[in-house]
């Protein structure tokens, strides 16, 4: 990216946010490897241009996360994706967590917003959640970015239909 005739790097976290994703892929044989404040490992890789698979620990190796995301381009500036989230213990004993989701990403990798949509199933608490996720990202100079999303989550026992 040329600024002003400067050289700005481009943003190398387009594909996520903080945790949440956006609707920017992986390319084929692309990948990352974070982590955050010591203690959440993640990796993902491109295994082609619209397809990318991700997993997580912490250095007790609970839990273990796995992740899938699909991506397709709708026009310039306007991107989906979606995928599965899966948390649980190692075994599956204590806990799991199943989420399939898709995310809206409107905008460049530069300068965007995100809205996303999942149902996160716990398997063993019998819970089936609505969760709704806001992010945004604003290049703010040559190495400076803005980043921000926020997560809401909705018991479907709190939805009164009648």
């Amino acid at each position: 990216l040329i600024k002003n005739g400067e050289y700005w790097f481009p943003n190398l976290h387009d594909s996520r946010y903080f945790f949440s994703p956006s609707a920017f892929g992986l390319e084929k044989g692309e990948g990352y490897y974070s982590t955050s404040y010591f203690y959440l490992w993640q990796a993902q890789i491109g295994i082609t241009d619209n397809f990318s698979f991700g997993a997580g620990t912490t250095p007790l190796g609970i839990p273990i996360m796995l992740n899938v995301k699909f991506t397709s381009t709708l026009s310039e500036k306007s991107n989906l994706a979606y995928g599965w989230l899966f948390v649980t213990d190692r075994t599956g004993d204590l806990f799991s967590l199943n989420m399939p989701f898709s995310v809206y990403t409107s905008g460049t990798k530069e300068n965007n917003f995100t809205i996303g949509t999942g149902l996160a199933i716990s398997d063993n608490i019998g819970a089936e959640d609505i969760v709704i996720n806001l992010a945004t990202t604003r290049r703010l100079s040559k190495r400076f970015s803005f980043v921000f999303e926020t997560w809401v989550f909705y018991a479907f026992s709190d939805i009164n239909i009648s």
